[in-house]
């Protein structure tokens, strides 16, 4: 014969972790009066003990950290497209050098073939 685990309801863990942490009793009083291990009592004495503080967090600072991430996105963003267009403008000079000056008239080929030579 196998042995099932019995599965609790949040609700029922709610009320002997609540009852655990008002210390009227100790644990194996509670475990002997709601059927469940005093280990485990303890166990959920102390999740709940750890997650209460998130239950009356502000949800509106939450909105007022969300404005500074995207701002500084943004700025990144904004850094980041400079980076590019300067990276753009230096390797565009850099192809129009390797092809021998083209546009400054030195050449006696038209600026439509010597740029057509420097992207083949």
């Amino acid at each position: 014969m196998t042995a099932t685990r019995k599965t609790y309801s949040a609700k029922f863990k709610a009320r002997v972790a609540l009852d655990a942490l008002r210390g009227e009793k100790t644990l194996s009083q509670l475990g002997s009066q709601f059927k469940v291990h005093p280990i485990q009592i303890a166990k959920w004495r102390k999740l709940a003990q750890d997650q209460l503080p998130d239950l009356f967090v502000d949800g509106r600072r939450k909105s007022v950290q969300g404005e500074v991430e995207t701002t500084a996105l943004f700025e990144e963003i904004g850094r980041l497209k400079v980076e590019l267009d300067w990276l753009k403008k230096k390797s565009w000079a850099a192809r129009l050098t390797s092809c021998g000056g083209w546009w400054t008239g030195a050449t006696t080929r038209s600026a439509f073939a010597a740029k057509a030579n420097c992207w083949a």
